[in-house]
């Protein structure tokens, strides 16, 4: 008789279509009664089911996100969120924003000095052909800190810090006093447009800006502050005296020695260092 053909059963194949049929019946099957036998409500649930599967890679942050992250280089954070709003209320008070030479003074205050490397090279970034040009463009909150890490990093360390608890004490002194200064302009915007709008509805002509005008305080007037004093302390505004006024003769002296050696200074040389002196006649 005939040889009937061997039965070999079902392979792999087979038993894994099986399997995935199985499987995707009682998915569909499950979300039809999740819809209460409604095949447009479980056409919906199936596809929302779709787009939760890990078929793709979760989108990164915005650049939203990535501008308003502050890298903090290995400092310590509380650190970096004084230096940060320090930077931010300068940048507010300031009409040019933070330059560049702000941030080397500031390191001058905390002991950094400017011939480090990484120093000279966020001045060369700055526009311009001369160094007081580059040093009067400004600087970024991020490059800032960067900056710091790398001017306070100790030699042959990766990470870490030279500055302590001092840094960030000075730190918060000079965001008191830019406080104070930003109220005293804020509270003469504010006069300026009561007046105006009151002279407004009365048809009148505005008063004169010397009428709304709030003068700046004096160093007098500072030194003999009671909120400054309450939140200095008795000796903190002699201290601080003491520092402006080192780093006043600091700056004449490194003009003064540039004039020297060149023979003359740029206009806005010549402008700092009678600014300087200005800064320092008051003190």
């Amino acid at each position: 008789g005939e040889a009937r053909p061997e039965d070999k059963g079902m392979g792999w194949g087979q038993v894994a279509m099986y399997a995935g049929s199985g499987v995707g019946g009682l998915i569909f099957l499950y979300h039809f009664y999740q819809a209460k036998y409604d095949l447009h409500k479980t056409e919906i649930l199936l596809l929302e089911r779709y787009r939760k599967l890990p078929l793709y890679w979760p989108p990164g942050p915005s650049e939203a996100d990535k501008n308003v992250r502050i890298d903090s280089q290995g400092l310590p954070d509380e650190l970096v969120s004084a230096f940060a709003e320090w930077f931010l209320a300068a940048d507010l008070q300031e009409a040019g924003g933070v330059v560049r030479d702000d941030i080397i003074e500031l390191f001058k205050e905390l002991g950094l000095g400017e011939d480090h490397p990484a120093a000279k090279e966020f001045i060369q970034r700055g526009d311009g052909t001369l160094d007081e040009m580059r040093r009067m463009t400004g600087a970024g909150l991020q490059e800032s800190i960067n900056l710091l890490a790398k001017v306070s990093r100790p030699q042959g360390a990766e990470t870490g810090t030279e500055l302590g608890p001092d840094a960030i004490v000075l730190l918060e002194k000079k965001l008191r006093r830019s406080s104070a200064s930003s109220s005293v302009l804020d509270g003469a915007s504010a006069l300026r447009a009561m007046q105006g709008s009151a002279e407004g509805a009365a048809g009148a002509p505005p008063l004169p800006a010397a009428a709304w005008q709030v003068p700046a305080p004096t160093a007098a007037e500072e030194a003999s502050s009671p909120s400054m004093a309450e939140d200095d302390g008795p000796g903190d505004e002699g201290e601080h005296r003491h520092v402006e006024a080192a780093r006043l003769k600091r700056i004449e002296a490194e003009l003064m020695g540039r004039l020297e050696r060149l023979g003359a200074l740029s206009p806005a040389e010549e402008a700092r260092l009678e600014d300087a002196r200005r800064q320092r006649s008051r003190l």
